[in-house]
């Protein structure tokens, strides 16, 4: 089963939790790890949470189905979105899902920064690549409350909702356990000049094929 967990929960944004947060874990190339895909809701200070079984080092697309469709159902407003990985306390820059109910980002390039097979930063790789989609510039801010300018696709309306689902690239940069260095980094930016990148998360799961190592839905 390619989706490891789904779990819907109502929480504080300040205490978000992925699997466990009480242990540190180290990671080799091909180790399986959590990620956790936190949606919240800005005005509310609640969300929702998605956990995909991943392998270390491999390039990794995952698409959360029906997310828009589920928020939608809930009152669509404006939800922003965080990463974290499974036994560690980093989480990702928190960044705009849904603005004002109507401009919505749906694609994402995430780089999961490693040191000796400990995850050290998650950072977003976000940009611009796709000229069939509006474009916008917006400020992200930090776990430390650090500020940085960041780019994104986005759809002023969808034209269906799985349009709209939110979609991950998942790459690895740094050295495992073993001290072996990641390869799957060098990938995310190619692969994403060379198509299209809306076209990656068509209908068929065989339009990955070639693009990412894994697909996770």
């Amino acid at each position: 089963m390619l989706l490891l967990l789904i779990l819907i929960q109502t929480y504080n944004c300040l205490n978000l939790k992925c699997v466990s947060s009480d242990v540190d874990e180290t990671y080799t190339r091909g180790d399986h790890m959590t990620i956790c895909i936190h949606f919240i809701n800005k005005i509310e200070q609640t969300g929702q949470r998605l956990a995909f079984d991943v392998k270390v080092d491999r390039y990794t697309a995952l698409y959360a189905k029906n997310s828009y469709t589920t928020l939608k159902a809930k009152g669509l407003t404006n939800h922003t979105i965080a990463i974290q990985a499974n036994k560690h306390a980093m989480i990702s820059p928190i960044i705009d899902y849904v603005i004002n109910s109507t401009n919505v980002y749906p694609i994402y390039s995430l780089v999961i920064n490693m040191e000796d097979g400990n995850v050290t930063d998650l950072i977003w790789d976000n940009g611009c690549w796709d000229s069939s989609m509006e474009c916008s510039d917006y400020v992200i801010t930090n776990s430390n409350g650090e500020t940085f300018s960041d780019s994104n696709n986005y759809y002023k309306e969808c034209t269906t909702d799985m349009d709209c689902d939110a979609k991950f690239y998942i790459s690895f940069i740094g050295t495992d356990a073993s001290g072996n260095y990641m390869e799957s980094a060098g990938k995310r930016i190619s692969r994403f000049r060379q198509y299209a990148v809306s076209d990656m998360f068509s209908s068929a799961k065989n339009v990955f094929n070639g693009y990412v190592d894994d697909i996770r839905t």
